[in-house]
């Protein structure tokens, strides 16, 4: 069976039991890590700006209507406070009263949003129109679609609970559309980028989300690709039979993986308690050689 919720939040998403693709990603670093970070329950939770600049990117590009809703904007020109100044009994000077009295009102306000400075949102937003300028976005992301779906299903071969996220499918299931920042949109940077972050796992995860809820796979899946610096360069790609086809061996094959940990408990670190060879880099021993 699957299921598809529309309106789920990124925290909500993330908090359901289900394998995600990061989840995956990590057990591929090593079965030891992906236990630490996700059934341990002695791992801290991540806070990254990164991902709240992220979900903040995807705002401005698939709903830029919501973003006052999800997002609060903190001037650039009010500190944050020190840690020292928070813990403080009492503060210290009036200056610093008036900034922990800002904060307080702030927090109140905008609870659950994520707090952002405003030099990062005009940063974002130039992003946001490099993007919306291009042809192909308005082309693409000009139609009637689904945002943000979270889809849950079942791994028939292993029994266990998936989960994807893509960020916009067409109304007629025939596009999927990933929305990337990076450091360089040329090809053979975005092509290493694929490799090294899981990309090409996650198309397929998405591609398959859309077939088992639709019925079918979709046409395309592109990447809508954005640099974060300025003049910020986009790309749009789309996924070739590689990209789908190493997706889906590294899904099989981390599921597999995954399954048979769960099912003998055992962990192993990155290394597998054996002793291995290593020598040198090929470019060191070049030039020893030479």
């Amino acid at each position: 069976m699957t299921e598809l919720i529309r309106d789920l939040t990124n925290t909500e998403y993330h908090k359901k039991p289900a394998v995600s693709r990061s989840q995956l990603m990590e057990l591929q670093k090593s079965p030891k890590k992906y236990w630490w970070k996700y059934l341990s329950g002695e791992a801290e939770e991540e806070k990254s700006d990164a991902l709240d600049l992220g979900t903040a990117f995807h705002t401005l590009i698939l709903e830029p209507s919501d973003f006052g809703k999800t997002i609060a904007i903190v001037p650039d020109d009010i500190k944050n406070p020190t840690t020292a100044q928070i813990n403080a009994k009492e503060p210290k000077t009036d200056s610093t009263r008036l900034l922990l009295e800002w904060w307080d009102n702030f927090i109140e306000q905008n609870e659950n949003k994520i707090m952002l400075r405003q030099k990062d949102i005009n940063n974002l937003q130039r992003m946001a129109k490099s993007i919306r300028e291009e042809p192909a976005a308005q082309i693409i992301l000009g139609q009637k679609g689904i945002i943000e779906p979270s889809v849950f299903w079942t791994d028939e071969e292993t029994g266990l609970q998936i989960k994807s996220r893509p960020d916009f499918i067409t109304a007629d299931g025939k596009i999927c559309v990933d929305v990337k920042t990076t450091k360089s949109v040329g090809l053979d940077d975005f092509q290493k980028s694929i490799v090294n972050y899981g990309y090409d796992l996650q198309a397929f995860m998405c591609m398959e989300a859309c077939r088992r809820y639709f019925g079918y796979s979709p046409e395309a899946f592109i990447f809508v690709v954005c640099e974060k610096d300025e003049p910020h360069d986009t790309a749009f790609y789309l996924a070739d039979e590689y990209v789908l086809r190493r997706g889906e061996m590294l899904y099989r094959n981390l599921l597999d993986k995954l399954k048979q940990c769960q099912d003998a408990d055992k962990w192993p670190s990155a290394g597998g308690g054996a002793i291995e060879p290593i020598s040198l880099p090929k470019w060191e021993i070049n030039k020893m050689e030479k």
